[in-house]
């Protein structure tokens, strides 16, 4: 960070780093239950396409958002008998780039690493 370092900057940091820790997740939950099958993302954040193309440019697998972002609204429609998976529509994709490389990732790990303990 410098003088330039503006608002946007640090949206951008937060965000990458909520992408780099959920890809981290996905490789913690694939060495239990490997799978190259694409992810469906919902909530708030899934909304924005940035935020998904990062979740998939650091974990190198597809992403998909469903337009209705509130999955567990959805789930309980179906818990009570409703059928709205017509109503539902096509996912956005979003498929992995090379905006986050390995390097980047490891790179991440290793201050991820050093920022242990900084709190006690």
């Amino acid at each position: 960070m410098d003088h330039a370092t503006g608002k946007q900057d640090l949206v951008r940091a937060v965000l990458e780093g909520i992408a780099m820790l959920t890809a981290i997740l996905i490789d913690e939950a694939g060495k239990a239950a490997p799978s190259h099958d694409p992810i469906s993302i919902d909530g708030g954040l899934s909304q924005s396409g940035a935020f998904a193309g990062m979740i998939a440019s650091a974990c190198g697998r597809k992403i998909l958002v469903p337009p209705m972002h509130e999955l567990t609204a959805i789930g309980l429609a179906e818990l009570c008998g409703l059928d709205i998976r017509t109503k539902l529509g096509n996912p956005r994709e979003y498929d992995p780039g090379n905006a986050i490389s390995a390097a980047d990732r490891r790179r991440f790990r290793e201050a991820l690493a050093l920022s242990h303990g900084w709190r006690r």
